[in-house]
């Protein structure tokens, strides 16, 4: 069985592992979107929510698997149900780490990149968490509506003078109207909004934002993603509201009318707001209601995600580049 040091060296080498190919693949992901964006900027930027929203988490993804595979074939191996790589070459590094920790200068990189891995961690748990407890408080006064649930559903709505709606709650997400936003919009209005929140809430969308600000805090590129997943989910969600009977530009005029509400709803908690973070996110969904109508987006897993799980097979599986690691680490030692 493996001792209580064997298991913390291969909790500390995951989790090292982990955060190096997350991080990697998400500046090359960045690299690779800058690139295709300078090319087509226009195709890129149709792309649906769903394209972005993979891209976001698939760094995240795959860090999460690596240390679910390392932890796995540790014990399957310790429980001698798998042989033991290390034992055919012993004193080869084997990408387990445990044979640099106490040498330089491959020790001081080894705790170097350990001590990120948790500090950003921490960081950005503790970010997420305080959102957490911003939209707990936010709409801890809410009251639920009968005035909207005819058709569309039911809508809770807030005592606040800021006129608002926006989505909010992790597994069981609920839309939210303020008493301002409902004095400032039509019956109709506020049914365009509902239609509209109620597609964030089905999608669970302020689960997915979250997912995604949770890789923003320590993943490059991930805050270019998260913005770009952002306007298309409202754009499609602009499209439920058509595709529930409204007029293009019905939606569009109920925008408009929307937006002098502030952004404090959306930016300080785990919501998903009506209103447009800013003039260009306001402009693009303006044009795309106008020009595309109840046109549909292209979806589907992106290419990149194939690619970097082929990326990272190679990585560990290709014999050439695994022994080329193995004795850059053995140099390191």
């Amino acid at each position: 069985m493996m001792s209580i040091n064997s298991i913390l060296y291969l909790l500390s080498s995951a989790i090292v592992v982990s955060f190096s190919v997350a991080w990697i693949a998400a500046l090359t992901q960045w690299l690779l979107l800058k690139a295709l964006s300078a090319v087509d900027k226009g195709n890129l930027s149709r792309r649906s929510s769903k394209f972005w929203f993979t891209l976001g988490v698939l760094p995240l993804s795959l860090g999460g698997f690596l240390i679910l595979f390392s932890v796995v074939f540790a014990c399957l191996t310790s429980a001698s149900y798998l042989y033991d790589h290390c034992l055919e070459h012993q004193g080869h590094p084997h990408l387990c780490f445990s044979h640099i920790a106490h040498n330089l200068p491959g020790g001081v990189i080894f705790w170097g990149i350990l001590s990120l891995a948790l500090v950003m961690t921490f960081v950005s748990g503790a970010r997420v968490y305080r959102q957490k407890l911003f939209t707990r408080r936010l709409v801890a006064d809410a009251m639920l509506s009968q005035s909207l649930s005819n058709d569309h559903g039911q809508i809770s709505v807030l005592p606040s003078a800021l006129p608002a709606a926006f989505t909010a709650g992790l597994f069981a997400p609920r839309p939210y109207l303020t008493f301002a936003a409902m004095g400032k919009l039509s019956q109709e209005e506020m049914s365009i909004v509902l239609s509209h929140e109620l597609e964030h809430a089905r999608n669970k969308d302020p689960l997915r934002m979250l997912l995604l600000q949770f890789c923003e805090s320590w993943l490059p590129g991930a805050r270019l993603i998260r913005r770009s997943w952002e306007m298309r989910r409202e754009v499609e969600c602009d499209s439920a509201s058509i595709r529930s009977g409204f007029k293009p530009t019905q939606v569009a005029q109920t925008i408009l009318k929307l937006q002098e509400a502030l952004t404090t709803f959306g930016t300080r908690g785990t919501v998903v707001s009506y209103s447009p973070r800013d003039t260009r996110s306001l402009k693009y969904r303006v044009q795309s209601l106008l020009s595309a109508g109840t046109k549909e987006t292209p979806s589907g897993h992106p290419v990149l995600w194939v690619a970097m799980t082929i990326f990272v097979t190679l990585l560990f599986g290709h014999d050439p580049i695994h022994h080329i690691l193995e004795s850059f680490l053995g140099w390191l030692s």
